[in-house]
């Protein structure tokens, strides 16, 4: 058996009586605010109703399923809140910055253009 086999059948056991799935769009804009949406549901519902047995997500939405997936089921509320400092630092965070000759120096005698 495989791990992902043994994870499914785990929550298929824990979650017999029900079955929440999530799945995440791309999108920078759209991944933040489906963190905060997230928030809002779990602030709403309760632990029980957004308590996810499946979680998936593309490109931003990946990012936000790899942060829930991180929390224990029924932690969703604080997944939301590490998903929103995650979503707010990003846009002030600077990611590349310029190589000290420049994008020549990137081209020519590093592994990219930009220092990540």
């Amino acid at each position: 058996m495989t791990i992902a086999t043994v994870l499914a059948l785990t929550a298929t056991q824990a979650y017999a009586d029900k079955c929440y799935a999530l799945a995440f769009s791309s999108g920078e804009q759209s991944s933040a605010y489906t963190a905060g949406a997230l928030k809002g549901l779990a602030n709403g519902l309760g632990a029980d109703a957004t308590a996810y047995s499946a979680v998936s997500g593309v490109s931003g939405g990946g990012v936000n399923a790899s942060i829930l997936g991180s929390f224990a089921v029924g932690q969703e509320l604080d997944a939301a809140e590490a998903m929103y400092t995650f979503w707010q630092n990003s846009a002030t965070s600077i990611l590349y910055r310029d190589w000290l000759g420049g994008v020549v120096e990137g081209l020519t005698i590093k592994s990219g253009l930009y220092n990540d």
